[in-house]
């Protein structure tokens, strides 16, 4: 019997990582859909700040939009979402586009790259990573986007990171870039030569205590967006009503599609966790096996970044001290 619920045990967790592999599959596909970009880019990049939502989807987006690797290995579309470098390594990127700012002469060209993080707890700093992607996304323009030594053709690049759940920081929105500093004397020199790196974080939270300053509107959209924990109907309805995004087939397929896979995910978290309280607590009784298990469950996913400690304390139907407490003592 022991047996049993050993095997059981690894088939469910088998069965979560699988999950976890189509979610952030998933996570990628709806955030390359372009009625949402044009709602990151309209309210984080400043070049958009004066563009409409449609204006950036009719006229902005530049060729196709790359996405990396899904599932099944098949690039969905583009021709470069990987910078390789025989010296340097390969960079994935999540979602990697051109994009136009209208309205000048000279149209600006950006290159942005969008990453869905799950969570922040890293070995490194997140900012470093981007300043990395950042750098390579400048190096990679020689001899694509420039020759020999026309620089002046260097487009700007953007890095925005989307951490999905955010125990230091959460629901803020930092930009960081490069400004002048005089040191003697005070040279002119056009902004647009030296601020060419962009890098943006996004950190989600508790939507509970998202801030009420108007800028703020993107931390909510995300929210929803993102949820694992909201129904379909309710994702819908709030995007309809709230940021007014039409729900064609597209658009609601992906939010279908997130919603179920983040059921399955806490479904076959919750058979794992089962199983094993059950295992180490038998002799208690099932029913302490299974609540065993569920806390469990929900202790794994926080630690894996799906969902935030506030939410898996309600789900456990405990105070956010009772639930901290027990991660403490597991730790």
């Amino acid at each position: 019997m022991e047996n049993n619920y050993i095997l059981n045990n690894n088939y469910a967790e088998i069965q979560q990582n699988n999950s976890i592999i189509q979610y952030d599959s998933t996570v990628k596909k709806v955030l390359s859909t372009r009625i949402y970009l044009a709602e990151i880019l309209k309210d984080v990049v400043p070049e958009y700040a004066n563009v409409s939502r449609s204006e950036i989807m009719q006229s902005c987006f530049d060729g196709e939009i790359q996405i990396g690797p899904l599932v099944d290995d098949v690039k969905i579309t583009g021709q470069r979402n990987e910078d390789d470098s025989p010296n340097e390594g390969s960079v994935r990127y999540d979602i990697k586009f051109t994009s136009i700012v209208p309205g000048i002469n000279n149209k600006i060209r950006l290159i942005i790259n969008l990453e869905a993080q799950k969570s922040d707890k890293l070995s490194y700093p997140l900012v470093k990573r981007g300043n990395y992607y950042t750098a390579r996304m400048i190096s990679s323009q020689k001899n694509t986007v420039f020759v020999n030594n026309h620089y002046e053709d260097i487009c700007k690049v953007y890095s925005i990171w989307i951490v999905m759940n955010s125990d230091k920081d959460a629901n803020t929105v930092v930009r960081y870039h490069m400004h002048k500093d005089d040191v003697v004397g005070n040279p002119s020199e056009c902004v647009d030569n030296y601020d060419l790196q962009n890098i943006i974080v996004i950190k989600l939270g508790d939507a509970d205590d998202i801030s009420c300053e108007e800028n703020a509107d993107i931390l909510k959209f995300l929210d929803v967006l993102l949820s694992m924990s909201m129904g379909v109907d309710d994702k819908i309805r709030i995007l309809e009503e709230d940021f007014n995004i039409p729900m064609t087939t597209e658009v609601e397929k992906g939010v279908n599609d997130m919603c179920n896979l983040g059921e399955g995910i806490y479904e076959n978290g919750l058979s794992a966790g089962i199983e094993k309280g059950i295992e180490k607590g038998i002799e208690k009784g099932r029913e302490e096996g299974r609540e065993e298990g569920r806390i469990n469950m929900l202790l794994d996913i926080v630690k894996d970044g799906l969902i935030s400690v506030a939410d898996a304390a309600k789900k456990a139907g405990m105070s956010l001290d009772e639930f901290e407490y027990i991660m403490k003592k597991q730790m």
